[in-house]
């Protein structure tokens, strides 16, 4: 939860919406050094294990699954290993190897160069869907074959501030007059593109 006085977020897997996607736990995916990591859990995990494919599997695994692979070995030397490459703990290197980790994450994701209207609205629509999931019990439809929320009788929709949805949600006549029948949410977003960190935001 954000706390205006302090300007601080208590951020947990669990929690609302930005603080869960922050977290560690959460299934960031991104790449470092030709290394596959499913989740910044995974790859801090996975720094302390010598064996490189140990390593790499580590890597790979989600948040919550990575966290069960914690050993304490490293503790007494204060030495973690990424490729086969000793690192101190203490030492620059180590801090300088998490923020490249970190920038890598932010700077992969899903919505760099996507153009299509289509693809942006059904990622926003996923990962509103995926955040009430973990948050209330209730059944999730896709937009294809009927409401996007059956057990809330809603419907999402998606549309670019600068490119309104042309689609009409009316069936017929007696919808305009009497109403949908549904709840509807609607996100008006605005994206930008970095072409230099090659990151997409909105």
């Amino acid at each position: 939860m954000y706390d205006p006085e302090t300007n601080t977020l208590d951020i947990r897997s669990n929690g609302l919406y930005p603080s869960n996607v922050l977290s560690n736990l959460c299934s960031n995916g991104f790449r470092l050094d030709g290394m596959v990591c499913s989740s910044m859990e995974g790859f801090l995990q996975s720094l302390k294990r010598q064996d490189i494919n140990k390593q790499r599997q580590i890597c790979s695994m989600k948040g919550g699954n990575a966290r069960k692979m914690s050993v304490t070995s490293w503790q007494t030397d204060q030495i973690v290993w990424w490729k086969g490459k000793a690192i101190d703990r203490q030492s620059q290197a180590y801090q300088d190897l998490i923020h490249r980790a970190y920038k890598a994450m932010f700077e992969q994701n899903e919505l760099f160069g996507v153009t299509d209207g289509k693809a942006v609205g059904t990622l926003v629509e996923h990962a509103f869907q995926e955040h009430l999931k973990k948050q209330y019990d209730l059944c999730v439809g896709n937009s294809a074959s009927g409401l996007d929320l059956p057990s809330v009788n809603t419907d999402i929709k998606v549309t670019s501030y600068k490119q309104p949805q042309s689609s009409c949600p009316f069936k017929d006549s007696k919808q305009k007059i009497y109403g949908l029948g549904y709840n509807l949410i609607v996100f008006v977003y605005q994206k930008h593109d970095d072409s230099k960190k090659r990151k997409g935001m909105l």
